[in-house]
């Protein structure tokens, strides 16, 4: 199915926006700094600015330098292929494997109108390293694993605003973890839940990626400012 995929995705899917992080793209490069206030809107000049995309916007500006639009095209297939492949990696058991395949091309018929050249190119991938390393992968979360989990996590939150996701994961998985622990639950549900990483190791997990969401240039602001998103989402969004 990742032949399929690969040039399902391999579409030109610029719009308006692409050309706008382009442009504060190369004013992040110009200027060595993010902008805190605005210095791209008439109506708006020198208001407040939160830059919550600007490490996808630098990403695409440097990539669209060195080979104009192909290789963001380009970017935006292998984005898509790999957190596709880790979703396919985290099944549970062989025979569910043609199932899935069947699960994943049907999910991106379903998503084909957001494989555009904007920054949820990011939250694509790291659902698929998320999903992978706290359901797919066998055994206890090691160092190595929770590295890489905070990693994404700050790098997801200065690239799109759909971040909170990465926290809703990994909550999940630790809220089952202990729960699974600490409460009275069916034999079967604590089967299904992590009973080898230490408890320790979990709440550290949890700590860091909240810490996580502060490290942007805006500090508290830029949870403020996705919270202020996410309550302008109506119907039609």
């Amino acid at each position: 199915p990742f032949i399929v995929l690969f040039f399902f995705s391999m579409v030109r899917g610029e719009d308006y926006d692409t050309w706008f992080h382009l442009g504060v793209g190369r004013w992040i490069l110009a200027h060595l700094r993010v902008p805190s206030l605005d210095p791209f809107s008439f109506t708006a000049a020198n208001h407040a600015y939160i830059d919550s995309h600007w490490i996808f916007q630098v990403t695409s500006s440097l990539l669209y330098s060195a080979g104009g639009i192909r290789i963001l095209i380009l970017f935006q297939s292998c984005a898509f292929l790999a957190a596709y492949f880790l979703l396919y990696r985290s099944a549970a058991a062989p025979r569910f494997k043609l199932l899935l395949s069947f699960c994943l091309l049907t999910a991106a018929v379903n998503v084909s109108q957001r494989m555009l050249l904007r920054p949820d190119i990011f939250t694509f991938l790291f659902i698929g390293i998320f999903w992978f390393l706290l359901y797919g992968k066998k055994g206890a979360l090691d160092l190595s694993d929770i590295s890489i989990l905070v990693l994404c996590q700050i790098v997801w939150v200065n690239a799109h605003g759909l971040y909170p996701l990465g926290v809703g994961f990994v909550g999940c998985r630790v809220l089952g973890a202990l729960s699974s622990r600490w409460m009275p639950l069916p034999f079967e549900w604590k089967a299904s839940e992590d009973q080898s990483t230490p408890t320790g190791r979990l709440l550290l997990l949890s700590g860091l990626i909240l810490a996580a969401c502060l490290v942007t240039p805006y500090g508290w602001n830029a949870l403020k400012y996705s919270y202020l998103l996410y309550t302008e989402i109506g119907s039609s969004a």
